[in-house]
């Protein structure tokens, strides 16, 4: 008989945090805490921790929705310049 020998991740502090972060980065100041949820989510994925990844992602969408925040409103004020 073949035995299931799936690896259990551990429950960690860095996979926590990082998902914490990362939920509040994408609802509150995103820019302290979405990068915190990166970092946190790297740090957790390296110790593969869970839930390290799913804040690892919500990190990054958070990222990515700064710079198109800010990329807007650079081109609205570059507009307005104009």
């Amino acid at each position: 008989m073949k035995q299931n020998k799936k690896k259990e991740l551990e429950s960690g502090s860095y996979g926590t945090a990082s998902l914490v972060t990362g939920i509040i980065g994408l609802i509150f100041l995103p820019i302290i805490f979405s990068p915190l949820a990166v970092i946190f989510g790297a740090i957790g994925i390296g110790k593969e921790q869970k839930f390290s990844k799913a804040g690892l992602t919500l990190g990054i969408m958070g990222c990515v929705g700064i710079i198109l925040v800010f990329a807007f409103f650079f081109s609205v004020f570059m507009s307005l310049l104009a």
